[in-house]
């Protein structure tokens, strides 16, 4: 299986765990799913597949949950605190983020 097909079938995945999980009040439930976790997995070669994930599939309804696989990947993307708790800025700026950072850790393939 290549990746991108990889990839959207644990997105797949995790659309429908997020769904079965929409009512839950407790966020960490939306990342204790499998398929985040073989996304996390796939490390810096998910970035690429999570960045037009962000910005032009929006397969995951909430796509701020985004920023925690990309941190999980990257350690290095801090979400300014006065963003916090701010669901759309955070989804933007993951993107933002990723837009322009991604040279540093997605090579192309040959």
């Amino acid at each position: 299986m290549d990746l991108q097909t990889e990839f959207d079938k644990l997105v797949k995945d995790w659309k429908v765990h997020c769904e079965k999980n929409c009512f839950s009040s407790i966020m960490s439930i939306f990342y204790d799913c499998e398929a985040v976790r073989k996304i996390i997995a796939l490390g810096y070669s998910a970035l690429p597949l999570i960045q037009e994930e962000l910005s032009v599939k929006h397969t995951i309804p909430y796509g701020f949950l985004w920023r925690h696989v990309v941190y999980s990947i990257v350690p290095e993307l801090e979400i300014p605190e006065e963003m916090r708790g701010k669901v759309n800025e955070i989804e933007a700026f993951t993107l933002q983020w990723l837009n322009n950072n991604i040279h540093r850790f997605a090579h192309p393939t040959p």
